[in-house]
């Protein structure tokens, strides 16, 4: 579980659940006013698995703005951005701004005997897959 959703339901003004809930993909849609213009926006959630490639790769197509999301207790998410989602990415950017959001960062904070990915790993990760941006939080409560 990266945290995905959460970041989502969060960015929309839905409420925070505890609940789980596996998605293959899902499509989010909505519309904000940003300084007076009305956009129109379509968030795809695609799970971390790599079985849905043609249908990301259309998406990805389409978009404006992509954001590659790892779970900082999570290495083989972190990993995947690398070797999947960037790459991916990458080949059919065009205009898309590329934005690293590394989830779950309070987790660091509850158990310290785990391995995190740092925020500092973060950060070299970004700037290996040329990413606009890198942000890190976390959407509970």
């Amino acid at each position: 579980m990266t945290g995905k959703t959460s970041l989502i339901n969060a960015f929309l003004g839905n409420k925070f659940t505890d609940k789980y809930t596996a998605t293959a993909s899902d499509v989010f849609q909505s519309s904000m006013i940003h300084y007076g213009e009305r956009f129109d926006i379509k968030i795809s959630d695609f799970a971390g698995e790599r079985e849905s490639e043609i249908v990301s790769s259309k998406a990805l197509q389409e978009s404006d703005v992509i954001i590659v999301c790892y779970s900082v207790d999570d290495g083989e998410s972190y990993e995947s951005i690398r070797s999947f989602w960037a790459p991916q990415s990458q080949a059919i950017k065009r205009k898309a701004h590329l934005i690293l959001v590394g989830l779950q960062s309070d987790k660091r904070s509850e158990n310290n005997s785990m391995e995190y990915i740092s925020e500092q790993e973060g950060r070299t990760l970004m700037r290996e897959i040329h990413a606009e941006g890198f942000y890190e939080c976390f959407c509970q409560k």
